[in-house]
């Protein structure tokens, strides 16, 4: 049966209810179109509902939680969409430097689901700084980032000394004019890396490559440690507690780890500039002055040059992928409270594996998603436009992220087709043709939402979400058109 809910206001298409309780007027502010019932909660599309534009309709909801603001897991990146670049901040942007640093940095190329960069000469030691994209984390939280490393030709692992990627902790420096604001020693930090290091440092003489360099640099004075690795790709996991910071890693995905470092931190701020750091050419980068060199993108050839041995070459040989950069809050068992974490005898390596020593997992809003990269065309059936290069069927997940970035193309749906979910993000936006026949439906999943967005959607065809005991969520707009039908069946 087919009950027709009534609304105040006019639009050109048409909105069904199927056997969803409730037939309430639609305008008045925060109506649920179903209540509970026999126990459970029925999903809630909830809204204000006002003219958008002509004889269109716009719902609006503000659910009553997204993410709690302490959670800070909306800082993870999986590196889907090119335009979550936008969420990052690089060094030099907010400290007024005129060098990047980086020869490519790449998101998402050809929907690769990956992070690429590639950076010229340049070093992360005292003074010295390099290319460092970041966010402002606040609190207690725990950071893990796969990634995996090569030499620029990606047949090898790096060849020149402190080529290495990886997690960074950095205090945040007042600095907004480059050369004109910096003054030497007040570089703060805490990075655990992976490349190639050095045979030669004594923290691991005649160890050969690949490597895992760990730095504490207080005031500009740099502390490094490297470790002999087995592998090219590895996760890294840097966890701030308190006053302390604790670095891990893991060769085998996730599933084991080893504490890299400890470290007592009580100057470092509240909020701290956490993110990816990328270095290369310690040999070269270290014959021009800290300042030069952290304002200048150093190529050969460059005029001026001012290398204080000009017969050393440049030889720039890094290349870095990552893969994720995942987020979560962090907890101290209260038996650990005022226990000094960098003490060995007080706390075993085992007890803080036994904390943090598993891999963060994927939002499972996430997880096993298709997401659109609209690279190519505006074809939803185009295979080029989906990350993986594969059209949503019956069984699929699917995001469409943020399309605000320059050359991407929202997804337009002139066809019949079912998905187990939809995500629709900020700045995201769908269009379901005149011959388009969109069907939501999952009587199975029920640790994920079945339709959630938070862009725009624009309904020509028909819409029609099957509600079942799945949550859906409408915080972005709905506009049915001209012939357009949203139908709500349970």
């Amino acid at each position: 049966m087919k009950i027709m809910i009534p609304i105040a206001l006019a639009f050109s298409g048409l909105l069904h209810c199927n056997n969803v309780m409730g037939s309430k007027n639609l305008s008045d502010p925060g109506y649920k179109i179903s209540e509970p019932y026999n126990g459970q909660l029925f999903p809630t599309i909830q809204g204000n509902y006002a003219y958008l534009v002509h004889d269109s309709i716009v719902k609006t909801l503000y659910p009553y939680e997204y993410f709690p603001p302490e959670d800070v897991s909306v800082y993870s990146d999986e590196f889907e969409n090119q335009c979550s670049v936008t969420q990052w901040t690089h060094i030099s942007d907010t400290e007024g430097w005129d060098a990047y640093h980086l020869l490519v940095q790449s998101m998402n190329e050809n929907g690769n689901g990956q992070w690429v960069m590639v950076p010229h000469t340049t070093v992360w030691f005292a003074d010295y700084k390099g290319p460092f994209l970041y966010k402002d984390i606040g609190g207690d939280f725990v950071i893990d980032l796969k990634l995996s490393v090569s030499n620029r030709n990606q047949d090898n692992i790096p060849a020149s000394e402190y080529s290495l990627a990886g997690i960074m902790l950095r205090t945040p420096k007042s600095i907004t004019g480059g050369t004109n604001d910096w003054v030497g020693g007040q570089e703060n930090y805490i990075f655990i890396s992976t490349g190639f290091a050095s045979t030669g440092h004594p923290s691991c003489p005649s160890c050969p490559g690949p490597h895992f360099e760990i730095k504490n640099t207080t005031n500009s004075n740099s502390i490094l440690h490297i470790l002999p690795v087995s592998s090219q790709t590895v996760v890294l996991k840097a966890v701030r507690i308190n006053e302390y910071i604790l670095v891990f890693y893991s060769t085998d995905d996730g599933n084991t780890w080893t504490v890299a470092g400890r470290f007592h931190r009580d100057d470092m701020p509240e909020v701290l500039q956490a993110g990816i750091v990328t270095y290369t050419d310690w040999n070269k980068a270290s014959t021009y002055t800290p300042v030069f060199q952290n304002n200048s993108d150093l190529i050969e050839g460059m005029m001026p040059d001012p290398s204080s041995n000009p017969f050393i070459p440049f030889h720039p040989d890094l290349r870095a992928t990552f893969d994720y950069f995942r987020v979560q809050h962090a907890d101290l068992p209260e038996s650990l409270n005022n226990v000094d974490l960098t003490n060995s005898s007080l706390v075993e390596d085992s007890e803080l594996i036994s904390i943090y020593g598993h891999r963060i997992e994927i939002n499972p809003m996430l997880e096993e998603v298709l997401t659109w990269n609209g690279q190519h065309d505006n074809d939803w059936m185009n295979a080029m436009n989906w990350n993986g290069h594969t059209v949503p069927g019956e069984e699929s997940r699917v995001l469409i992220p943020d399309l605000s970035c320059s050359g991407l193309h929202s997804p337009v749906l002139n066809t019949t087709t079912q998905l187990r979910s939809l995500i629709i993000s900020e700045q995201g936006q769908l269009n379901i043709g005149s011959e388009g026949h969109l069907t939501i439906s999952d009587q199975e999943d029920d640790y994920t939402y079945l339709f959630r967005n938070e862009g725009s959607v624009f309904v020509s065809g028909v819409l029609q979400i099957n509600v079942i005991d799945n949550q859906s969520i409408n915080k972005g707009h709905i506009e049915v058109l001209t012939n357009g039908e949203l139908i709500l069946s349970q």
